[in-house]
């Protein structure tokens, strides 16, 4: 082979490769924000309280103010996911006498709890799953087989503004474990317990406690890529015409 012909081939298998990557098949995974709402004051400062009447007594996780330097300010309430999206994270904290029997997921739009992570889960465990195109909501199912969404008090959050590491522990002062952020994370909070009228209550938030990752896939848009593939085109008529 000529090493003019050489080049020229070499040339062309490195548009090739590139020309793929632009594909749908090739498009990378991009964090996005969910959509939220912002919970009163006076509701998170009852649920900051909860540590106080927690009946977890000294095992209790004062997990919120561990997070305080990473998150935003507000506590926030979600609103209806958008799929397709892929939510995945980490559970970090889960002190219940039904840690073994919550289970985190989502509601379709079709009113189909879909587990993302079950109660058999161990303290650190991760899970990812791939959510198709349609409407979902956060939820929870406990060990009497209710189910709590995000429009319930029972699952608030908070945004991730910052990379860090944050180390837990319990009110007596032993070690919990260790939680790496990144920025455009959410913290979640469970309450597995109902909050209707005569129902005794902790209001501590520490039966689930979820690092939560939210990501869509980034594919060129077609009127791009067409324009991209047009003048690839191009590119390797105009070269053949010179050989």
């Amino acid at each position: 082979m000529k090493k003019g012909l050489f080049l020229k081939s070499k040339s062309f298998l490195a548009l090739g490769a590139f020309a793929l990557s632009m594909l749908p098949g090739f498009a990378s995974a991009v964090s996005i924000d969910l959509p939220t709402t912002v919970r009163s004051s006076a509701f998170e400062a009852d649920m900051r309280a909860g540590i106080n009447r927690s009946w977890d007594g000294t095992g209790a996780v004062d997990f919120m103010s561990a997070f305080d330097p990473f998150v935003g300010d507000d506590m926030l309430q979600f609103s209806a996911l958008s799929g397709p999206l892929t939510l995945g994270g980490q559970l970090v904290l889960e002190i219940s006498a039904w840690s073994s029997q919550n289970d985190f997921g989502v509601i379709d739009q079709n009113g189909n709890f879909i587990t993302i992570i079950d109660g058999s889960a161990h303290i650190g465990a991760t899970y990812s799953i791939d959510l198709a195109a349609g409407q979902y909501t956060l939820a929870m199912r406990n060990g009497l087989n209710q189910i709590w969404t995000s429009s319930d008090p029972n699952i608030v959050g908070q945004r991730v503004d910052k990379d860090g590491t944050v180390n837990l522990t319990r009110l007596n002062g032993t070690a919990y474990g260790a939680v790496n952020l990144s920025a455009t994370d959410y913290v979640v909070y469970l309450e597995d317990i109902s909050f209707a009228p005569g129902v005794a209550n902790d209001r501590d938030w520490n039966d689930g406690v979820f690092i939560l990752r939210a990501a869509t896939t980034e594919v060129p848009e077609p009127a791009s890529f067409a324009l991209f593939a047009s003048g690839l085109v191009g590119l390797v008529l105009r070269r053949r015409a010179r050989a």
